[in-house]
């Protein structure tokens, strides 16, 4: 393993955890490696956080409407819904951004759009 790994120039650790992350029966098969890599990564929590969620967005449009900030929304998002739904608010601003890049308004809700100084 360490002879494999000093040919592709990688530490034989990360060799190691590949094998053990994606061999299956003991033989390791890129194709079915990259089948489980794409899964894991479909069920991560970072995936799912980002997927939108309809009653996540209406409490974040609410909000901002009444200017609050994404941190604020944040920790309101904590105590009106579920634990799964929870944001904090480095993802409120993705989404905001994300919004603006599709053409939506939701940034000029921001309480400090606009100001200078």
């Amino acid at each position: 393993m360490v002879v494999s790994a000093n040919e592709l120039n990688v530490h034989f650790s990360t060799i190691s955890r590949e094998l053990s992350r994606n061999a299956v029966n003991s033989e390791y098969d890129p194709e079915v490696a990259h089948e489980l890599s794409m899964a894991r990564k479909q069920t991560s929590t970072k995936a799912n956080r980002r997927s939108t969620s309809t009653s996540t967005d209406e409490v974040i449009r609410k909000c901002l409407q009444l200017n609050w900030s994404p941190l604020a929304i944040s920790l309101r998002i904590e105590v009106e819904l579920e634990a799964d739904d929870m944001l904090s608010h480095t993802t409120i601003y993705r989404r905001i951004e994300d919004d603006r890049r599709q053409g939506g308004t939701l940034y000029r809700q921001l309480p400090r759009y606009g100001k200078t100084r």
